[in-house]
């Protein structure tokens, strides 16, 4: 990278607002590769796996911690997480997703209560229990949405309090 390069790199690295960095001007591939190894580093210390996550997500949340430990080039930031493991810990948290809410999506769970949600209770027999999988829930909210609709489109299909820890529809 030539010497304008890195000092254009540098002044946009320091000028930029948190929430709307973009990682340093690497050559893709290096870029790449660097990003491998901070994903295989993540994935050996909690277990899981970013390599599939939103790439402008990934890049905007690692320029945002690379800005405020004032580093400029992505090699030089892995170097910080190979030797620090607290930084590894903070990496990992901000990359966690928790963008979820009750009820955050009001036109999917209005869909959901007027077409998905019936045609479960009508397609089961009154003994059978239904179960739902919410994938990606960060803290429960869309997991518990998703029950009360259940609970309100059929509440004498519900177990009683301190009866079936499964709800029967």
């Amino acid at each position: 990278m030539s010497k304008m390069s890195q000092a254009v790199q540098r002044k946009s690295l320091q000028a930029a607002p948190a929430v709307g960095m973009a990682l340093p001007a690497e050559s893709v591939p290096e870029t790449n590769r660097v990003l491998k190894l901070i994903f295989d580093l993540l994935r050996r210390a909690h277990g899981v796996d970013f390599g599939r996550y939103k790439r402008s997500t990934i890049h905007r949340r690692i320029a945002h911690r690379m800005h405020l430990r004032h580093i400029e080039a992505l090699p030089d930031y892995l170097d910080l997480l190979r030797a620090n493991k607290e930084e590894v810990e903070v990496l990992y948290q901000d990359l966690l997703i928790t963008v979820t809410a009750f009820f955050r999506d009001p036109d999917v769970f209005e869909f959901l209560k007027s077409h998905i949600i019936p045609t479960i209770l009508n397609s089961l027999p009154a003994d059978m229990t239904a179960r739902v999988w919410v994938p990606g829930c960060a803290s429960g909210e869309e997991a518990y949405s998703i029950a009360m609709c259940f609970v309100e489109a059929a509440p004498d299909r519900v177990a009683p309090p301190g009866g079936d820890p499964c709800y029967r529809y």
